[in-house]
């Protein structure tokens, strides 16, 4: 059996550490002995860790918009797409830890930062846009504003690194699941029909 490449190592083992650990915990010796790889290897790959978290989150992030994109083009009606949304939300946040989520929304790094902005940014446009279409099939609210969705879903990035948010729930997991369902629903069970 062929031995994965030395980049495939490096990338699946900074991923395994960062999502336990976070990405500022984790040295570069941590990841380069759990890769098996010298860190003169390393250097040869990457410039430094900061690049490699781009590169471990962009992966990320790219298989994450297909399978978003897969559901979203289905076509089932918008409420059901809603509910994967916060099924497919959930699957994201399986097993990332509260460190790597403060890491990479409430980062300190600069670079690391700017690009999970960037990251999020595309993710939102993308959303805004499924509901614009949402909106014109008469799908959701005709009478909301797409810009205040959009800023809402700015807040709710940075809700997802606040410390006293993530201590109140077992899991990053959990939380997240929280702040979806609210977004979507409110303080309504979106399993109960309204009984007039």
């Amino acid at each position: 059996m062929n031995r994965p490449s030395t980049d495939i190592r490096i990338t699946n083992s900074a991923k395994k550490l960062f999502w336990q650990f976070g990405t500022k915990k984790v040295s570069i010796e941590e990841i380069c002995k759990d890769a098996e790889v010298s860190k003169m290897t390393f250097y040869r790959k990457f410039s430094n860790k900061t690049e490699l978290a781009k590169k471990v989150l962009g992966e990320f992030y790219a298989q994450a918009k297909v399978e978003y994109r897969s559901f979203m083009d289905e076509s089932s009606p918008f409420e059901k797409k809603m509910q994967q949304l916060i099924l497919f939300e959930v699957k994201n946040a399986e097993n990332m830890s509260q460190a790597l989520v403060q890491d990479i929304f409430g980062q300190a790094d600069q670079e690391l930062k700017d690009f999970m902005e960037a990251q999020q940014h595309e993710v939102y446009q993308d959303f805004i846009r499924d509901l614009k279409v949402a909106q014109e099939a008469g799908s959701i609210r005709k009478d909301i504003k797409l810009e205040f969705v959009l800023l809402m879903l700015d807040n709710l990035g940075k809700q997802i690194a606040d410390k006293n948010l993530l201590d109140m729930y077992d899991s990053v997991q959990e939380a997240n699941t929280e702040l979806i369902n609210f977004f979507l629903y409110g303080l309504f069970d979106p399993t109960s029909k309204d009984e007039k």
